[in-house]
């Protein structure tokens, strides 16, 4: 009995995630309008906090959760709740996706080489994800084949939505050392900077 209730468990836990993106993918659409009516957020403070949040799925996989980013706020004009989905969706597939005793730093700074731009920078040392599906990878339900992806192919394409409706950039690369660099640049607010 104990199996078939932990198998429940977990496809229940499964389906309420799957629900909750769909959600979320659905709320960055374009056609929603929740891009029109923009507020200043601290994306600093936003990266800050989901941080801590995901401090104990980090802690239960025996990974190094770090962040990295100054005490000056880095202000964008946004939707609040997308930009908290947009920092949650890409810590949390770092998380799931780097293996136990691994590390993960999310890092927010001005962009070098464009001062009107903040950059957030979430790298891991897991698998990564190989060139060839870089770009697929934004695709809704897209998964890789083999390894250990669980997921339900959305969080990147929720992402890439956010980032979108707020006028950024999104890239992947590999990171130094081994691992996935995911890189996402928003425009700040006028001044902010």
């Amino acid at each position: 009995m104990r199996p078939a209730i932990e198998a429940l468990h977990h496809s229940l836990g499964s389906a309420i995630r799957l629900t909750n993106q769909l959600l979320s993918l659905s709320r960055a659409e374009p056609i929603n309008g929740l891009m029109v009516a923009r507020q200043p957020v601290d994306i600093v403070a936003v990266a800050r906090d989901m941080v801590v949040e995901l401090l104990p799925l980090a802690e239960r996989k025996e990974i190094d959760l770090g962040f990295e980013g100054g005490a000056v706020p880095l202000v964008v004009a946004g939707h609040p709740v997308l930009l908290r989905e947009l920092v949650a969706n890409l810590v949390d597939n770092a998380l799931r996706y780097t293996p136990e005793g691994g590390i993960v730093t999310v890092a927010v700074d001005l962009a070098p080489e464009a001062a009107s731009m903040t950059r957030i920078r979430v790298v891991d040392n897991g698998p990564g994800i190989p060139a060839q599906f870089r770009e697929q990878v934004f695709l809704r339900f897209f998964r890789l084949d083999g390894g250990d992806y669980t997921g339900s192919g959305l969080g990147l394409s929720i992402v890439r939505e956010i980032v979108l409706g707020h006028d950024g950039e999104i890239s992947l690369a590999d990171a130094p050392g081994g691992g996935l660099l995911v890189e996402v640049r928003l425009p700040l607010v006028a001044g902010a900077a």
